[in-house]
């Protein structure tokens, strides 16, 4: 391991280890076993849906309970702000900057190709439960791309319950008198085929599964969000 993937390595114990501390007053987490695609050769690409910003921290809690430490995929703006900034640079996060989403694809395939894994919210934004209809919203067609020409496996990880513990528009997570459960459930997409479109809407079906079972055992509904 070089000693810049050695310091992400590090970064992303301390993230996941204050996330989990600080999200625990808010949050009673569900997440599945280690799925056995990561201890097959080369790397994974984690697709997971976005309905909150939560989503970030418990992506350092359930993916170094894994023992996976995956390059993030994460807005470029987020890295100018105070603190979260520091914390997305010291996990070796990939900036996606406006108009700038093939340089960070380039990179992440760059990732792969050296069997390390990425992930990625295909989505690329929050998604507020009008948007979300079928429980995720419209994705873009980069994780198709990455799909495509890295050939690897998609872990598509369905979350509820963020949305609930950090509403979109809140400025910081709201406490409530009985924790939320916040579930985690994944499928896997093996094999996919054609064009970034198609392969992007097979991972997107998937992750819609995946979507499905989490919600059904954190007990909130697509459009629950109260």
């Amino acid at each position: 391991m070089s000693k810049t993937h050695q310091a992400h390595h590090v970064g992303y114990r301390r993230a996941a280890k204050i996330s989990k501390a600080f999200f625990s007053l808010f949050a009673i987490y569900d997440f599945p076993e280690r799925p056995d695609v990561f201890d097959e050769e080369g790397g994974v690409i984690i697709a997971a849906n976005h309905r909150s910003f939560f989503d970030l921290f418990l992506a350092y809690v359930f993916c170094w309970s894994w023992g996976e430490t995956p390059r993030m995929l994460v807005r470029g703006s987020y890295f100018k702000q105070p603190g979260i900034g520091w914390i997305l640079k010291s996990t070796g996060c990939i900036p996606v900057h406006s108009g700038g989403g093939k340089a960070a694809l380039d990179e992440g395939l760059e990732e792969l190709n050296a069997n390390r894994s990425i992930a990625i919210m295909p989505e690329g934004r929050l998604v507020k439960a009008k948007d979300r209809p079928t429980g995720v919203g419209e994705a873009r067609e980069g994780v198709g791309v990455l799909a495509i020409k890295s050939g690897l496996p998609v872990v598509t990880m369905g979350v509820s319950g963020s949305e609930r513990v950090w509403p979109i528009g809140k400025p910081v997570p709201i406490p409530r008198l009985k924790r939320t459960h916040v579930a985690l459930r994944y499928n896997i997409v093996r094999d996919v085929s054609g064009s970034a479109v198609e392969a992007k809407d097979t991972i997107m079906e998937s992750l819609t599964a995946s979507v499905l079972e989490a919600e059904a055992a954190s007990g909130l509904k697509t459009h629950e969000i109260s």
